[in-house]
């Protein structure tokens, strides 16, 4: 049985490994859908989409969305599926006090966790998060509109 450690205490997820039959590779901030015969089918550049530059942890890729997290911020971005905009999510969904927590509070510090959002799942162009602060002993689960 494989086990998983999270010495950094951030919240991050296993990588989206496929989409459709094509593989998911992470090179540092891009991100290549490569069909099984070699062939890259489509590539995102996270870094120039996001404006992090950082490497990146893919945590859902669907039809509509793809969903990304740079290492050292730990906060997730919704990408557009033709590569053409992201957006962050965490500005819209969380209260004033986790907001200010993330902004203000080192990364690279112990105990840094991120945003705290923990993609629960989509349906009918709503994301769902679970969200959990635990320095403000905060809970909530959130619903996540796309913007386009």
């Amino acid at each position: 049985k494989t086990r998983h450690s999270n010495f950094a205490g951030i919240n991050y997820s296993r990588d989206q490994l496929s989409y459709k039959g094509n593989i998911a590779m992470m090179n540092g901030s891009t991100l290549e859908l490569v069909h099984p015969t070699g062939k890259t089918v489509k590539t995102y550049n996270l870094a120039e989409l996001t404006g992090v530059d950082d490497q990146f942890i893919i945590e859902a890729i669907e039809g509509d969305f793809l969903l990304v997290r740079p290492y050292k911020q730990a906060t997730l971005y919704v990408v557009h599926p033709a590569g053409s905009t992201a957006k962050l999510i965490y500005p819209e969904l969380l209260d004033a006090d986790s907001k200010d927590m993330i902004e203000e509070y080192p990364s690279n510090e112990v105990g840094y966790f991120g945003d705290g959002l923990t993609y629960k799942g989509y349906a009918n162009g709503k994301l769902s998060f679970d969200f959990k602060n635990p320095f403000l002993g905060k809970t909530a689960k959130h619903t996540y509109t796309l913007p386009f």
